[in-house]
């Protein structure tokens, strides 16, 4: 080797010299970043207690036999939806194997001297086999049981009353469906996400002035403040909740944008200390490479839908009050997309 070495001319030695040098350098860089992300998913790692049985109790039961079944067309045939278990260890799904499994996104509202309410909330459904997800926005006023507190109260409050592990545990008995996974984010790390990416663009629909921000009607750029001030108002749209749930996506799907642009990746080690400061979730670091590497691109068949009701008024408190039929609508829709055996 050494003999080739020397037979070689000069810029041939500077070309290898600088493709090592390049290589091992990518090297190191892909190590540091891999290091750096664990640290992050570490950091950022908040497990949930195992719910060994049903929390139920005033709430009116869904009835398994008003369930649709699963029809399968290979075969023509219907079969009864088995009851999905409670989540425990042993039936918590391996992402790594392309299993079926549910999340819970929590956008939680954290003030000084308040414990804060989870005032976004969107349940989704994944079967990365079949490339499909349903992902369900939950009005933040929808009237249910607190899980173990036999209080009926706004679905929000529940963060306030028993933290992260409440609130999953309240949409698990809501719809009858486990919640596999969770992530968790305080509006002061989406407003200093936002910042750190300079900025994001969305088309508003509706004009509007809140908290000093003025938000004009078409294009417009927002800062992290901006953003929060966007995505909180209600009282002016003419959609109330659902259309604040509309500008959250909006936001959320600038922010993506954004996150994926190369100004986001530039900026992903500040984007990490943000997201390790304020983001919580029991998905661990393989969990992390596991949707990144196989699921990110593979879900092209997405079902978008919102939980409907009914407003009303009890002892002056405005609720959205949800039917049994509307909740057994929504555990159908997200029950037949976990099933890995569905032939949609």
């Amino acid at each position: 080797m050494f003999r080739i070495w020397r037979r070689w001319r000069t810029w041939q030695k500077v070309v290898v010299s600088c493709c090592l040098v390049m290589l091992i350098g990518s090297c190191i860089a892909a190590l540091i970043i891999g290091m750096t992300l664990k640290n992050a998913a570490d950091s950022m790692y908040e497990a949930l207690p195992e719910r060994k049985e049903s929390l139920r109790s005033t709430i009116e039961p869904l009835e398994m036999s008003l369930i649709n079944p699963i029809h399968n067309r290979q075969s023509n045939n219907s079969t009864p939806i088995p009851v999905i278990k409670p989540v425990t260890k042993d039936t918590q799904p391996d992402v790594s194997n392309s299993e079926p499994f549910t999340m819970l996104l929590m956008g939680v509202d954290e003030r000084a001297h308040d414990s804060g309410r989870s005032d976004t909330l969107i349940m989704v459904a994944v079967n990365p086999k079949q490339g499909s997800a349903v992902i369900v926005h939950i009005p933040r006023d929808t009237r249910t049981e607190l899980a173990g507190l036999k209080k009926l109260d706004k679905i929000n409050h529940a963060y306030a009353y028993g933290g992260t592990a409440m609130t999953v545990a309240t949409v698990e008995q809501l719809f009858e469906i486990p919640i596999h996974y969770y992530i968790k984010t305080n509006m002061e790390g989406f407003k200093a996400v936002i910042d750190e990416l300079g900025g994001i663009e969305v088309h508003n629909q509706i004009p509007f002035e809140t908290d000093g921000h003025q938000f004009a009607l078409g294009d417009i750029e927002l800062s992290g403040e901006q953003s929060l001030a966007y995505v909180r108002m209600r009282k002016q749209d003419p959609k109330g909740d659902f259309g604040r749930m509309d500008r959250q996506s909006l936001v959320l799907r600038a922010l993506a944008q954004r996150a994926a642009s190369t100004d986001g990746v530039v900026r992903l080690g500040a984007i990490i200390d943000v997201l390790k400061q304020h983001t919580r979730t029991n998905l661990a670091f393989e969990d992390w490479i596991s949707l990144a590497a196989k699921h990110a691109s593979s879900v092209n068949q997405i079902e978008k839908t919102t939980l409907t009701g009914a407003s009303q008024r009890i002892a002056g408190i405005y609720y959205w009050k949800v039917s049994k039929k509307e909740r057994l609508r929504v555990h159908n829709l997200l029950r037949n997309n976990l099933d890995p055996n569905l032939d949609k």
